[in-house]
């Protein structure tokens, strides 16, 4: 009975994460994952590598450079879609249908190896599912869905070492924790926590050489990358001037409000967004101290080492050191934070079922609920950009008046752009980047105010380009008797006027 019990919980996790995968697979049918400039820049790096340029892209001069503002294993992997055939969107599509469904399965598999618990597992692999923010992440070409599968694999390798004393559960685990340094650099977090976790939940015996040689196994690669940098561009993480956000305080307002916009929708006010995540912490934070003494030994350790991640990857976050990734204004770059926050509510949840009392129907009840309700709100997702699409691959975008142009302008015309990114994807040419903050000053050099009068150069001007101010460039664009040559909802394309 019990291994048919067993078999038939295995049964419905694999559906789940199967499940999961069709969903991503089939709301990118029609227009495909959605792009936005990180996602250019990796098919660049990609494209490039498969021309034996390296891991190079365009800079914000026009140039071809070295890679080096992300990690190279993503855009690696995005290469291999030349030996199979496939598209870079095909083949990141159908990776990101597998990152899914694997992402559930192994949060699921986690919970079921630290509890024994089938029903806190089978939740956590539905919050996995029904997450409007994971899926959303894996609507796009980027490589938050390659790190959060690779963390949480790693994750439960580390479990496994401490639990067994295997060998090769610890050295998958380093290889898994530097693969997620390699696609993120806030992967440094998940490769720190790891480290400081066996030094203090470890195995009784080597606890320190057990630490320290998991660190040794996970520096080994990155380096190697580090040091190419630093030959190639005198730049380890490529941080550079205007990179990253001004002050600690924006930083930490932008994490909190999206941590908060998990619980709240985003037009409520950011005050109520701050009190409602300050009275569900505060919360949390009372029922685990009077809750802690039930918890058994492995449930504290896997809870240990998801704290710590959290932790460090919320001072990664705040210390603006990642470079060019600190952009919140969709919070991927934070979703991995959100299923960690998921992974714990599943190592919780049989730790308050435990206790036979009405509170616990109540609150198996309200779980219920919600994942009924966010069940909902993941297939209206999946139904919206599978028929509008996401960022620069979406349908209003890809048919306006100012792309359609822009695919037009004849390739010796030079282009200046406030989103270069965007300009690659729509026209397939770099473009050189205009600075766009209020404190730049005279936004165009006399080598650009030459382009515009000797070889009738144009800017295009997104709208909705992060860290641009239109109204600076439309003041500079003034002076030089520059003048829209089409304008709509997303922007302008500017240029002198003809004589």
């Amino acid at each position: 009975m019990e291994d048919k019990t067993s078999r038939l919980f295995w049964f419905w996790l694999g559906g789940l994460a199967l499940l999961g995968g069709v969903m991503v697979y089939l709301m990118s049918s029609v227009l495909g994952l959605g792009m936005n400039a990180e996602a250019v820049t990796y098919t660049q790096a990609a494209r490039h590598f498969l021309l034996a340029k390296g891991m190079s892209v365009f800079n914000h001069a026009g140039e071809l450079a070295p890679l080096d503002g992300y990690p190279p294993v993503f855009p690696a992997l995005l290469a291999a879609a030349w030996f199979i055939g496939l598209s870079f969107a095909e083949w990141a599509r159908l990776l990101n249908s597998v990152f899914f469904g694997g992402s559930i399965f192994l949060a699921g598999s986690i919970v079921y190896y630290v509890r024994g618990s089938r029903f806190a597992a089978l939740v956590t692999a539905g919050i996995f599912m029904a997450s409007v923010h994971i899926l959303k992440a894996h609507g796009l070409l980027v490589a938050e869905p390659l790190f959060i599968f690779l963390v949480l694999a790693g994750f439960r390798g580390l479990l496994v070492f401490v639990n067994t004393g295997s060998r090769s559960a610890l050295y998958m685990a380093a290889l898994l924790a530097a693969a997620s340094v390699l696609t993120s650099y806030y992967g440094a977090a998940f490769a720190l926590a790891g480290f400081y976790w066996l030094l203090r939940q470890g195995r009784a015996e080597g606890k320190a050489r057990d630490a320290f040689l998991f660190l040794l196994a996970v520096s080994v690669l990155p380096a190697v990358w580090f040091v190419r940098n630093a030959v190639l561009t005198g730049n380890i993480l490529g941080i550079s001037s205007g990179a990253v956000p001004e002050g600690v305080a924006s930083r930490l307002l932008a994490v909190v409000s999206a941590v908060s916009g998990w619980l709240l929708p985003a037009k409520v006010p950011v005050l109520l967004h701050l009190t409602v995540l300050a009275v569900v912490l505060a919360l949390l934070v009372i029922w685990l101290k009077n809750n802690c003494q039930s918890f058994g030994a492995e449930v504290k350790r896997a809870l240990s080492l998801a704290v710590i991640f959290l932790v460090l990857f919320f001072l990664a976050a705040l210390s603006g050191i990642v470079p060019g990734q600190i952009l919140f204004a969709d919070h991927m770059k934070l979703v991995a934070l959100y299923a960690m926050f998921a992974l714990i509510f599943g190592l919780l949840v049989p730790v308050a079922c435990e206790f036979k009392t009405a509170y616990c129907k109540v609150a198996v009840g309200l779980v219920v609920g919600f994942f009924g309700l966010a069940c909902a709100r993941a297939v209206n997702l999946a139904l919206i950009l599978n028929k509008e699409g996401d960022g620069y691959s979406s349908k209003a975008t890809g048919a306006s008046k100012l792309t359609e142009t822009l695919r037009s302008i004849d390739d010796r015309v030079p282009l200046y752009s406030n989103d270069p990114q965007a300009v690659y994807y729509f026209a397939g040419r770099p473009a050189i980047m205009v600075p766009g903050g209020a404190g730049n000053g005279a936004l165009v050099s006399q080598v650009m105010s030459a382009d515009f009068n000797s070889r009738r150069a144009v800017a295009v001007i997104f709208n909705q380009a992060p860290g641009f101010s239109v109204k600076v460039w439309e003041q500079s664009a003034a002076t030089l008797g520059l003048v829209p040559l089409l304008k709509d909802k997303d922007g302008v394309i500017l240029g002198l006027k003809k004589k």
